[in-house]
């Protein structure tokens, strides 16, 4: 599935969610689809057109523009800066990076940061080594999927000896800014032909996107 069609899911209120994923990506009948969500098959087909109105609200209207296209010098350029904020836990850096209306989302679970302001006082925490929201010390790759900017984030937890795998975050880049960051989980960095976690003196290079193992796969 592309990672629009991921990232409008979590738009959609739970019971909508089930029975659009086992209509059109599944491809289940109305009256099996029914059965098993214990709804009646006016109530069930109701469900699904009303999550299929609000995927179009969601999506591009082609298919074409659900992606950010080719990575230029800029984003290349944008994807490095990101990199250097998040390991050296600059909010004021990243700040410099985001849209004022910069979206986060973290599929399958239904958390989102909606607006710069909202993304950096959660940043503040995270990179904040006296919070009791720190993380830790971050290392990040660079990679690409579905023709996106994306990002594999590693984090050391304090008192630990590696850096483990935390996140994807694909990034939609438009005139200049991160306008969208899309947060998936650790696991699928395999996906890129990463590993799960990196040894402690890794130094985070900027290895570039088109050197990395794994291409850009469709998550």
């Amino acid at each position: 599935m592309e990672l629009a069609f991921l990232a409008a899911l979590q738009h959609l209120p739970p019971r909508q969610r089930a029975v659009l994923i086992f209509r059109d990506v599944l491809d289940r009948q109305v009256e099996e689809t029914a059965m098993l969500m214990d709804m009646s098959v006016a109530a069930c087909n109701s469900a699904l057109q009303r999550a299929r109105h609000t995927l179009r609200e969601r999506l591009p209207q082609r298919r074409v523009d659900w992606t950010a296209g080719d990575h230029g010098r800029q984003e290349r350029d944008i994807v490095r800066r990101y990199i250097a904020a998040a390991e050296r836990e600059d909010v004021s850096m990243m700040a410099g990076l985001l849209s004022v209306d910069v979206l986060v989302t973290m599929p399958p679970n239904p958390v989102w940061f909606d607006g710069r302001d909202a993304l950096l006082k959660q940043l503040g925490r995270i990179f904040d080594s006296t919070s009791p929201g720190y993380f830790g010390r971050w290392r990040h790759l660079p990679v690409g999927a579905n023709r996106q900017a994306a990002v594999a984030g590693y984090v050391q937890r304090p008192g630990t000896s590696v850096f483990r795998a935390q996140m994807v975050d694909v990034l939609r880049i438009e005139s200049g800014q991160i306008v969208e960051i899309t947060t998936f989980e650790a696991h699928l960095v395999t996906a890129f032909g990463l590993p799960l976690t990196l040894p402690a003196e890794h130094l985070g290079n900027t290895t570039p996107m088109t050197d990395l193992p794994g291409g850009r796969p469709t998550l």
